[in-house]
């Protein structure tokens, strides 16, 4: 089973919607675009070994993000996780870390503050080979779900 990680430096940014111009015609915003060219940039800095056409991946992405000086929830709200999801699976799609992101069959996002053991804001990425039902190195997230029911 293969497992990769890696370090996108940067703000977190989310996936923004696509949106019409002047003349009718549809794009991206800048933003967006730079952030899937950073992740697609940290993915080669790792080698960039693509992952087999038809093995089943899963995704978990911790996104660090810069406390505010009076923050309003004791939790990063922006930019949502679904869509901070979306922006790394469409990003390493388009570097070729794999050849669909239909291979995704799990994907976990979750948002921290900027914290002791990572001091600059960013994402951790893990990509990791599914054999059977679950990752197995999202065991241990699962154990702790299960020992919890009575």
């Amino acid at each position: 089973m293969r497992r990769v990680r890696f370090w996108v430096p940067g703000d977190p940014a989310a996936l923004a919607r696509a949106r019409v111009g002047r003349r009718g015609h549809w794009y991206t915003p800048r933003e967006s675009v730079d952030a899937e060219q950073q992740v697609g940039l940290a993915w080669l800095a790792t080698g960039g070994k693509p992952f087999g056409p038809h093995i089943p991946l899963a995704i978990h992405v911790e996104a660090y993000c810069r406390r505010p000086k009076k923050p309003k929830h004791p939790f990063p709200s922006r930019p949502d996780a679904d869509n901070v999801a979306k922006l790394v699976s469409d990003a390493l799609e388009r570097v070729g870390a794999y050849g669909n992101d239909s291979q995704v069959v799990g994907i976990w996002c979750w948002k921290r503050w900027v914290d002791v053991l990572h001091k600059e804001p960013g994402c951790m990425i893990y990509i990791e080979e599914v054999e059977g039902d679950v990752p197995l190195g999202w065991m241990f997230y699962i154990e702790e779900v299960e020992g919890d029911e009575p």
